[in-house]
């Protein structure tokens, strides 16, 4: 048997190809060739078009809408489900996994809860894609090693996309902890003060339960002008049952609600006036 030169060698330890085509392509054309070199060089030529396949893989945006909801409030079993929609993805910024973490004030610095991947469900008896993984449960029974993070008033949680090319920026959300107590309020001016109470008092065109469902059917350029036609206090009442922030101007809000339904403003056409 040919022994090969030690640099030659080397040329054998190179990064495994996902690419099926690529390889069976690669075997094929081993398999009519007399020498060694020839099976080196292909070996290469594989390794150049992985690195070239790889190298245009980009981080992806972060996840949109994040929001939470309370599934138990019972100081010791409180639980608390995220809820985020996918970010604005495209072919070259995939998203194979998603990172959960939260603000333990103890150390001073977010720590990972978990990594969200695609497995197999023992309660589903199924495999879950990454297009499912728009939701976790925040369980303290779950964090008993972080303890410092349910008692304080509000608790700071993130979370972030990732794929083979890196991770994507933090998407952050505060989240109030049930059984302590309730976050002051900022004083505001007599001017705000007042023009809120106007809001407040003002009667809303839907209720609750008509606004929510007058927004899930509409989409697009349509759903923009609707909310356009809305009173401000009916948006701010929306985005306070999902626990999403509900200060700024009624076009921050209505720019918000846009983006909880996964609507961009860049996707919207421009309306052309004659």
């Amino acid at each position: 048997m040919r022994k090969l030169h030690p640099d030659k060698a080397l040329a054998f330890a190179v990064k495994p190809c996902t690419v099926m085509e690529l390889c069976s392509d690669l075997f094929g054309k081993v398999a009519n060739t007399d020498g060694v070199e020839r099976t080196i060089t292909l070996i290469r030529e594989a390794k150049d078009l992985c690195e070239k396949s790889f190298s245009r893989v980009v981080a992806p945006a972060p996840p949109r809408g994040l929001r939470y909801e309370v599934v138990e409030s019972e100081v010791g079993r409180r639980r608390y489900r995220l809820r985020w929609l996918p970010p604005e993805g495209t072919a070259s910024a995939p998203v194979c996994r998603y990172l959960v973490a939260a603000l333990d004030p103890a150390y001073g610095k977010a720590l990972t809860i978990t990594i969200l991947e695609p497995d197999y469900s023992e309660e589903l008896k199924r495999f879950v894609s990454v297009d499912e993984l728009t939701s976790f449960v925040l369980a303290e029974e779950d964090l008993q090693k972080m303890p410092s993070l349910w008692k304080q008033p509000t608790a700071t949680v993130q979370v972030a996309a990732a794929n083979e090319a890196g991770q994507s920026s933090w998407t952050k959300l505060e989240i109030w902890i049930a059984g302590t107590r309730s976050p002051a309020s900022t004083p505001s001016s007599p001017s705000t003060s007042t023009s809120s109470e106007s809001e407040a008092s003002s009667p809303s065109q839907c209720s609750h339960g008509s606004f929510d469902s007058e927004i899930q059917r509409r989409s697009g350029r349509e759903l923009q002008e609707w909310l356009q036609g809305q009173l401000k206090v009916s948006l701010m009442s929306w985005l306070k049952t999902l626990h999403l922030p509900t200060k700024g101007t009624k076009q921050e809000l209505i720019e918000r609600i846009l983006d909880v339904m996964g609507v961009a403003n860049r996707e919207l056409p421009r309306r052309h006036d004659h």
